[in-house]
């Protein structure tokens, strides 16, 4: 005679056979969560497939194209396509405050990834440990330094250049470059002068304490007269 269990596990066979195309187009997780589950409770084998398969109608939705784009650059080719469905029915999907919120899922999808596509690009990654050895080495006796936000660009497409805070005997630099150009701003270091004290005769962008170089070598005399000031 069979016993109770035998007979539940052979119902629970029978009801899996009979929907297994359903359970196969079942999502990866939903796989895994009824194997784990099977293996984990063999009593409970009845139960696990009915939870797996009352959760298949997830597949049964019609989607809709809500967004699609693509690009080609110098990092390769982005695609993004954002689809929604909804039971009963989809409301309509024009209307102002959807498409602003599709606007901004857009935007900020697209900007982490290619965020990320473009970080992990080894050319990227030579030209960030490029301008890190450049900048830092324009504070030979530099206490401590951070990386920070790009003060120019906070774009995707520059957040893999970062601008520096450099800590020195007379208090913290920050320095980046902007476009052509290597901003340094000493408004946070103490008992220095200003720009306009120290570079009277440069043709240039001045602040209080700030000041553009056009170049690498520039940007090393600036910093010198500061510290030494």
């Amino acid at each position: 005679m069979s016993t109770k269990k035998e007979i539940e596990k052979a119902k629970a066979s029978e009801l899996f056979n009979i929907h297994q195309n359903k359970v196969n187009s079942i999502q990866d997780t939903y796989c895994t969560h009824f194997d784990n589950l099977e293996l984990r409770y063999q009593e409970g084998w009845l139960e696990v497939a009915r939870h797996v398969l009352d959760n298949s109608h997830l597949n049964g939705l019609e989607y809709t194209s809500l967004y699609s784009t693509e690009s080609f650059g110098g990092h390769g080719g982005f695609g993004l396509k954002i689809s929604v469905a909804a039971t009963p029915s989809l409301p309509d999907l024009k209307q102002k405050a959807i498409s602003s919120a599709v606007y901004r899922a857009e935007e900020t999808i697209s900007a982490e990834i290619k965020a990320a596509i473009i970080a992990a690009d080894p050319k990227s990654k030579k030209r960030t440990e490029a301008e890190k050895q450049q900048l830092l080495g324009l504070f030979p006796d530099k206490i401590f330094h951070e990386a920070i936000p790009n003060g120019y660009c906070p774009d995707y497409c520059c957040r893999h250049l970062p601008w520096y805070d450099v800590t020195t005997h007379m208090g913290r630099f920050t320095i980046g470059w902007r476009k052509r150009v290597i901003q340094i701003d000493w408004s946070r270091t103490v008992n220095t002068k200003t720009a306009k004290e120290l570079f009277p005769d440069e043709n240039v962008t001045k602040g209080d304490k700030l000041i553009h170089a056009h170049s690498i070598e520039d940007a090393k005399q600036y910093i010198d007269t500061i510290l030494k000031n």
